[in-house]
């Protein structure tokens, strides 16, 4: 591997634009980055691509591509059209915008974090330390927090948007060869999928099901939680109508406090955990939303509700069982399974039995061999668990 050096120029016009896309249309791998404004807007703002490719001489091809200054999308396409493996480092943001303003999905993706994290390599392993640990590069990170929206971009700018794409064609032939060796290629192709798949529903979120996106929300009743859905709507159009992130109108966990608390006065919504001076501009709009929100009916109302005492120790058991084969196969506990996923999968099984939900992601390709099968294996009353302190995990899975 080389060093960097300078950055390329910025490609700011159709015609050579199209002189890239030429070049990188016959590469077997393209690999991409995206540099974007969002910190202070409702959807980001896409300011760069950056694409890179393997050269005839061995070599890696590098485009920066200015998206302020010409339309991307001839370049975006060849992420989309299948023709190629495409790579990526901890895609999942950038394969929203793409969805979300382009209508586009990545397709044959191969993502190098997940790959890294499949390998034992480590857990959401950034770039920079997985070039390091596979190349003795220490990549120059002085230009991450550039305002990419500014120009002229220097070169030092320029040569850290090139890196981010520069050796991404290499990790990804060093790490899938590795990954196909140990039979686990299918289990990052799939996870890849499921970034993409990922991507695409937060693209299509909505007002009105902008509470799903909310994550794991417990304690709130039948009225607490219609109050969430309701708020969480409001959020989602206030912030919209505002071009605002929108956590920065009112963050998650006030959201919920407020659903909790559902004040029914200006003073009693100032006494609410969290409730900030910029809340309080929005006094009449909460106290309308909490005061109109419906109840949900049983079947309307989200998996927030807490799981049956027998459904919590399930649920244990399950996150128990995870950790044990997460550790024995060296991945992350969580890219097996969170905990919202192991309470989701005990409370089907507290409600409907066993088969209450063949679709559940544990149950499902490699994560069903993996520890999916032992699951229900015990679920099912099949096999016992003991504790064993001769053992990594602690457990000890015993046929009855």
């Amino acid at each position: 591997m080389r060093e960097a050096d300078d950055g390329p120029p910025l490609v700011a016009d159709a015609d050579a634009l199209a002189e890239v896309v030429a070049a990188a249309a016959g590469a077997p791998v393209l690999a991409f980055d995206l540099e974007f404004l969002a910190g202070e807007r409702f959807a980001p703002r896409l300011c760069l691509v950056q694409l890179g490719w393997p050269g005839p001489a061995g070599d890696v091809e590098i485009a920066l591509i200015d998206a302020l200054a010409v339309d991307p999308r001839p370049a975006l396409a060849l992420l989309a059209d299948g023709q190629r493996v495409v790579v990526a480092h901890a895609a999942r943001q950038d394969a929203g915008i793409l969805a979300a303003q382009f209508d586009l999905d990545v397709r044959n993706l191969f993502d190098t974090q997940l790959a890294a994290a499949l390998l034992g390599l480590g857990d959401q392993l950034g770039y920079g330390a997985l070039v390091a640990a596979r190349y003795g590069v220490t990549l120059d990170k002085s230009s991450q927090w550039t305002a990419w929206a500014r120009r002229p971009l220097s070169a030092t700018q320029r040569a850290y948007a090139a890196d981010d794409v520069r050796y991404l064609p290499a990790l990804h032939a060093e790490l899938a060869a590795e990954l196909a060796a140990r039979g686990r290629l299918a289990w990052v192709e799939e996870e890849s999928r499921a970034v993409i798949a990922e991507a695409r529903a937060a693209a299509a979120i909505t007002a009105d099901d902008a509470w799903r996106h909310l994550g794991s929300v417990r304690g709130l009743d039948p009225e607490g939680q219609g109050a969430l859905v309701a708020l969480a709507a409001w959020r989602h159009r206030r912030a919209e109508a505002e071009d605002r992130p929108p956590p920065h109108v009112l963050g998650d966990k006030v959201l919920v406090e407020l659903a909790r608390a559902r004040p029914r006065s200006e003073r009693a919504l100032r006494d609410v955990r969290g409730v900030t001076g910029a809340v309080r501009t929005y006094a009449g709009e909460l106290l309308e939303v909490i005061a109109t929100a419906p109840v949900l009916a049983d079947e309307a109302a989200p998996p927030w509700i807490h799981p049956s005492p027998r459904a919590s120790l399930w649920a244990e058991i399950i996150l128990a069982l995870i950790a044990d084969a997460a550790e024995a196969a060296a991945v992350p506990p969580r890219m097996l399974a969170a905990r919202a996923g192991a309470e989701r999968l005990a409370r089907a099984v507290d409600r409907d039995g066993v088969e209450a939900e063949p679709d559940h992601p544990l149950l499902q390709s490699w994560r069903r061999e993996l520890v999916g099968r032992r699951i229900l294996a015990w679920l099912r009353g099949e096999v016992a668990i003991t504790g064993d302190a001769t053992l990594l995990g602690g457990l000890r899975v015993v046929d009855v």
